[in-house]
């Protein structure tokens, strides 16, 4: 059965009314949407916070590439060698980190365990740890882990951003 407001089309399936008690299709497509979110294994996520408003504010004064490398992060859809070759990229035949060749390059490795990172994780430190929840959790932390990554996670789609607002990292 398609639900129809605004000119907006929104297909909710006649043997689910009884599952969705909402008849406005914003009210389904919202039910949907959370009910599929909450069900789903997210195991590529770094953080798993679901999506919210103040999500969303912590974006505000971020540069747009800034703001999709935040994204990417916390989604785990990344152009780093372990989702591309995941995604079968002829380019990315192994997972293998390009920088250490050791582990798999995901952004968890590059923030934690890769060693041809390691003096430059210095600058994601704060009071002398690295606390992953505060990077992906706050505005601070959003225009810090954006930078930090455009910086030196060597992915090509954020190159000439990242030389345009930083220039060449040392």
């Amino acid at each position: 059965m398609w639900l129809i407001e605004g000119g907006v089309r929104i297909l909710v399936p006649i043997f689910k009314r009884e599952l969705c008690p909402f008849y406005t299709p914003k009210e389904a497509c919202l039910w949907h949407w959370t009910s599929r979110w909450s069900g789903q294994a997210r195991r590529t996520n770094i953080c798993i916070e679901p999506p919210s408003r103040k999500a969303v504010q912590r974006h505000k004064n971020l540069y747009k590439a800034e703001s999709a490398m935040v994204v990417q992060i916390r989604t785990g859809k990344i152009g780093l060698a372990k989702f591309l070759c995941d995604m079968n990229v002829p380019d990315f035949p192994s997972p293998t980190c390009r920088k250490c060749g050791q582990g798999e390059e995901t952004a968890i490795h590059l923030l934690f365990y890769c060693d041809s990172l390691r003096t430059e994780r210095g600058q994601l430190r704060e009071g002398g740890r690295l606390d992953i929840q505060k990077l992906l959790t706050t505005k601070k932390g959003f225009k810090k882990i954006g930078k930090w990554m455009i910086q030196y996670a060597g992915i090509d789609q954020f190159r000439l951003s990242g030389s345009l607002l930083y220039g060449r990292p040392d």
